[in-house]
């Protein structure tokens, strides 16, 4: 009777460790690193209002950005624009698709100077500023180092190296950080470009839409 007493209370005792190695194990595999940031940069216009937001996901060597994307009212056949940075590479790509078909041109780059540039936090991170001129226009763009990934919704205003927090217009904020977290999502470039196409005809195309179709580019 004892011995057998003994039994049950061993396998209660096994099976209880089993249990809470198999939750360990589970809780574990939920775990995932980090290997990301997103950032959702709100957009104002020249009257300081801002009626859109830019959302870009980084990750180790690569940011994705959608800046321009139809509105749920607008003909959901629309096309929808991507830009892709390959910091390794040094090449960013600007994409139009609406599912159906793609075009895509692509542009090397090297990173903008600093200069001289500000130093402030923004949300917590430290960063700093560079100033460039584009169009006309003076910009300041603020980026920071500290969260070890790079990106910017903009990269013919320049790239730096770094992710951009911050964009001064003319004196004037152009875009702010609403929201800023990390993730554990892996980014990954398209498995396909589409047709690729030059700078001019890109442009072109971009400011067509939506009343001509990306079909005629095949």
């Amino acid at each position: 009777m004892q011995k057998t007493t003994l039994l049950v209370v061993l396998t209660v005792i096994c099976l209880a460790l089993l249990s809470s190695f198999n939750t360990a194990r589970a809780q574990e595999s939920r775990i995932r690193p980090v290997t990301g940031a997103f950032v959702l940069l709100k957009i104002y216009d020249e009257s300081g209002k801002s009626d859109k937001s830019v959302p870009c996901m980084v990750g180790e060597g690569i940011s994705i950005t959608y800046p321009f994307r139809p509105r749920e009212h607008a003909n959901p056949n629309r096309p929808i624009e991507i830009i892709f940075i390959d910091y390794q590479a040094k090449i960013f790509y600007k994409m139009l698709t609406d599912g159906s078909d793609t075009v895509t041109t692509r542009c090397k780059f090297n990173y903008i100077s600093e200069g001289k540039p500000q130093q402030e936090k923004i949300e917590g991170w430290e960063c700093k500023a560079v100033k460039v001129k584009y169009r006309g226009d003076s910009y300041q763009i603020w980026y920071t180092r500290d969260l070890g990934y790079n990106g910017t919704p903009w990269p013919e205003l320049g790239i730096p190296d770094g992710l951009v927090l911050r964009v001064i217009r003319n004196g004037r904020p152009f875009a702010e950080p609403t929201y800023i977290t990390q993730h554990s999502d892996r980014l990954e470039f398209p498995a396909s470009w589409g047709k690729m196409v030059s700078a001019s005809k890109y442009k072109k195309a971009r400011k067509e839409l939506p009343d001509q179709s990306l079909s005629r580019f095949k």
